[in-house]
């Protein structure tokens, strides 16, 4: 098991959930929930900011016993249990929702949720810290985010979606111990996945190439 649903830390306010779980006293496991938060971050040192009056700022702290995985394949598979969570807490919406590699969730073409992946070497071995923010509900329209409700759920919905989030994450765990598993899943990515059949350019070494993307390996 990652994460331990009943090992849970509910703050108010917190400058960052991903910098508070890193905190020697945050035992592995344990997850970190606020009400708000002041400094979120996302990739490359870029400021999150979850939009509106119910969202989730979430983290979790877990270390993975995994033989062969990477950390790009990690962040697919939070992904990927932050994808399955959605669909099914929002099942209204469920086809209209897709991964955006690496690590966001878009409803059509707005984001709805963020993803940050760290990692960090404490006592010999690896740390993960996996943060998600999800924007649930709000009143204010926005130009490239949106919200996954057009009305206010509560509380108490806003932790079902924890829950289930939590048993998606375990659930990741023992499709990374079994190897067999791991390409189904990423099948499964691909197919609920925004690059599905896109014409893509990407530079390596300073040359330039041009395809379509048709699935994710493990790498």
């Amino acid at each position: 098991m990652l994460v331990d649903k009943d090992c849970g830390i509910q703050l108010q306010t917190v400058d960052s959930t991903n910098t508070y779980s890193k905190k020697k006293e945050v035992p592995l496991g344990y997850w970190v929930l606020a009400e708000e938060q002041t400094a979120g971050r996302g990739r490359h040192g870029r400021q999150w900011l979850s939009q509106g009056e119910e969202k989730i700022f979430f983290s979790c702290k877990f270390t993975l016993q995994a033989a062969t995985f990477s950390l790009p394949l990690l962040s697919l598979f939070v992904g990927s249990a932050v994808l399955k969570t959605l669909q099914k807490q929002f099942p209204n919406i469920k086809t209209k929702l897709a991964l955006k590699w690496p690590n966001d969730i878009y409803l059509e073409d707005k984001k709805v949720s963020g993803i940050l992946i760290e990692s960090e070497y404490m006592d010999t071995q690896s740390i993960f810290i996996a943060g998600v923010g999800i924007n649930i509900y709000g009143k204010d329209k926005l130009s490239t985010s949106d919200y996954l409700s057009e009305t206010a759920l509560g509380k108490e919905f806003r932790m079902q979606i924890i829950y289930s989030l939590i048993s998606h994450l375990n659930e990741m765990e023992s499709i990374l111990q079994n190897t067999n598993s791991i390409q189904t899943e990423l099948d499964w990515i691909y197919q609920h996945s925004t690059l599905r059949n896109k014409k893509i350019e990407t530079t390596q070494n300073g040359e330039k190439f041009c395809g379509i993307v048709f699935g994710y390996d493990r790498n």
